[in-house]
């Protein structure tokens, strides 16, 4: 099943994510400072501030982004104090069991955007069908 992660983040803020809070007046969805526990137990090296979109994971990437804008949008003076005091921009992470995946943004939500002041990331992983025969590392 495809997976997507759209998510405004928020990387170089020093050793709490609560100037981030504090500064954009809205709760994350994750946080977390250089040290803290990550995944298996180890330290996490890059601190995050994270807001993803309500539309869920299964939801396309068009749709997460154009759910995830209007909190930002209503704050757009402090994002973009954000986004000048630190690396802030918008995600995505999309795990595709596709062939050929792809996506439309249209001019309207790249143009919302883009008023925000802010970069678009994607890191897209096509992992092929579920049930494709691979080599034992993961090749086809």
């Amino acid at each position: 099943m495809t997976r997507i992660h759209v998510y405004f983040a928020v990387h170089g803020f020093g050793e709490s994510p609560q100037v981030v809070t504090e500064l954009l007046g809205i709760a994350p969805t994750t946080a977390w400072a250089v040290g803290d526990a990550g995944p298996h137990g180890s330290a996490r090296h890059l601190a995050r501030w994270s807001l993803a979109s309500p539309a869920g994971e299964t939801a396309t990437v068009e749709d997460q982004l154009a759910e995830l804008l209007p909190p930002l949008e209503a704050r757009a003076a402090s994002v973009a104090e954000t986004a000048r005091q630190f690396d802030a921009g918008i995600e995505c992470a999309a795990y595709f069991h596709e062939v050929n995946p792809g996506f439309h943004l249209d001019a309207a939500l790249v143009a919302r955007v883009a008023a925000l002041g802010l970069s678009l990331d994607f890191d897209l992983y096509c992992l092929g069908s579920p049930d494709e025969p691979t080599d034992g590392d993961g090749q086809v």
